[in-house]
């Protein structure tokens, strides 16, 4: 049997995903599908690395989300979400773009460890031994790695 995420989707590259052949010919056969597929074309997104997600995850730790949404956004904007960039700032950097001083060092953490290598391959990891892997990094629990 054919994994189910490769009929819905198809990777272009690491950050774009768009809809493959066999799901638009699903869309097609039905009048209204088709015609918004005609109209607009197959979906693609952007898909996140899996620091920039990690990051937003963790800027996003108990703050409400326009808060969140203002942090991450001046974190991406200053640093790119590289995580070499952000493992090399102090934690009082950090906290500039909107974060407390844990959530700063969390994020610090967090880019060590991306940086070390601990995020290469966790894609390809299930939930479970990705809860395991995120979890070993000081600041990030279950509630973030999920």
């Amino acid at each position: 049997m054919q994994n189910p995420s490769r009929i819905t989707c198809m990777l272009h590259s690491l950050n774009t995903v768009t809809a493959n052949e066999r799901a638009m010919e699903l869309l097609r056969e039905d009048p209204t599908m088709a015609s918004l597929v005609d109209r607009f074309g197959p979906y693609t997104w952007e898909r996140n690395t899996p620091f920039a997600t990690l990051a937003r995850a963790i800027t996003g730790q108990v703050v409400s989300g326009n808060a969140a949404k203002r942090t991450y956004k001046k974190l991406k904007e200053k640093t790119s979400l590289e995580p070499s960039v952000i493992a090399e700032m102090s934690v009082e950097d950090l906290m500039a773009f909107g974060s407390n001083d844990r959530r700063a060092a969390y994020l610090r953490n967090a880019a060590e460890f991306a940086v070390a290598g601990g995020l290469d391959g966790v894609e390809e990891l299930d939930d479970k031994e990705v809860e395991k892997t995120l979890t070993s990094v000081k600041g990030i629990g279950p509630w973030t790695a999920h």
